[in-house]
């Protein structure tokens, strides 16, 4: 990651109980999950044949990690939509880094990740998962809304880049249930 961006990370903790009470929005959610082109076609993305509630039960606690590149206003370049993913790619790598590291030291806990599963290059659903048990959900997979979690947890509103321009910042949520 360039050194000219500063990466703040931000934590969260609450009961599970209620994270899904204030967070969950199924029906919306997964309005925009069908937007996106792994929706049905990657194993960590919905619909799954999972029972959300039940698989749930299992945990009490969530810690959420926000990790927020800070770009800046107005910063302009010719190629914003490369500069995007690659510093998205990056911000991811350092996001799933610390999620990793949280799961193993913390017992009994599962991380979910920030987005889709990015084990492979392209998931190759219907087959069976290559990793099925290093890959992980995101929150908003299994219906959790980002955007409110951003706004009402962190006090932060999700932004967007332009063809020409960089978004001001960029925020990535993953978490962790136990």
């Amino acid at each position: 990651m360039s050194n000219t961006y500063k990466v703040e990370l931000l934590t969260k903790r609450l009961s599970l109980d209620e994270y899904i009470t204030e967070y969950m929005n199924r029906v919306k959610v997964e309005g925009y999950c069908k937007q996106c082109d792994k929706y049905g076609n990657c194993w960590s993305c919905p619909p799954f044949d999972l029972d959300i509630d039940n698989y749930l039960k299992k945990y009490s606690k969530i810690t959420i990690y926000a990790h927020k590149l800070i770009i800046g206003d107005s910063v302009i370049c010719d190629n914003a939509a490369q500069e995007t993913q690659r510093l998205f790619k990056s911000l991811r790598e350092k996001s799933d880094r610390h999620i990793f590291a949280k799961e193993i030291d913390i017992c009994n806990s599962v991380a979910f990740v920030a987005g889709s599963c990015s084990l492979c290059e392209k998931c190759e659903k219907p087959n069976p998962c290559k990793y099925p048990n290093q890959m992980r959900r995101s929150l908003e997979s299994i219906g959790f809304d980002m955007a409110r979690t951003a706004e009402v947890l962190f006090d932060t509103e999700l932004k967007w880049g332009s063809e020409n321009s960089l978004p001001q910042y960029m925020f990535l949520i993953s978490a962790l249930v136990r």
